[in-house]
């Protein structure tokens, strides 16, 4: 974990500056490798999230031709995502980047659920053609969630981390675009 890299690292470098000016020193430690990928993982984060934004406009645009009410399709997952983090953060000690992140991109497919909501109540019989769409919907969903439920046995906290806000989100998700979307259009 970063921040117990960060102490050992500050730690070493207190001694090293005692050391008399003759003497160099140069700290060959997989710490470096850790502090390395959190960078990366941040930088990677804002990035997928920008160049999201950026492909959901021109999507926008391009397929629903201004329609105001189909940006309720990507929106919704957010919320999704943030009470998966808040249930996540009460099993887990600390949240990992990396788990945000791919938690983040497994999210964004619940809102392939959402645009088959919306298409579905754009026609002519509104919420009865979603109500055909539930079990198919609600099948793809919890076995998806499933398999990263299954994570939640393993001994490995990031993968345990991930079971959680990537199950836990897809379900919130699919339950959002079942019973708000369809009101929020």
């Amino acid at each position: 974990d970063t921040a117990r890299s960060r102490a050992v690292l500050r730690r070493i470098q207190a001694v090293l500056q005692t050391l008399p000016p003759e003497i160099t020193a140069r700290i060959l430690a997989p710490h470096w490798h850790a502090l390395a990928n959190e960078t990366l993982m941040k930088r990677d984060l804002i990035l997928v999230s920008w160049s999201s934004l950026l492909l959901l406009g021109i999507v926008f645009f391009a397929a629903y031709r201004g329609h105001c009410s189909s940006l309720w399709i990507p929106l919704l997952p957010l919320p999704a995502a943030a009470l998966a983090l808040a249930v996540t953060a009460l099993f887990q000690q600390e949240l990992y980047y990396f788990v945000i992140g791919m938690g983040g991109g497994i999210v964004g497919v619940a809102v392939d659920q959402g645009i088959h909501v919306y298409v579905a109540n754009y026609g002519t019989m509104g919420l009865r053609r979603v109500g055909r769409l539930i079990r198919a919907l609600l099948t793809g969903c919890l076995t998806s969630a499933g398999v990263f439920w299954l994570l939640l046995f393993t001994d490995i906290p990031g993968y345990r981390q991930l079971g959680y806000f990537a199950g836990g989100a897809l379900v919130a998700s699919l339950l959002l675009m079942l019973l708000v979307l369809p009101g929020l259009m």
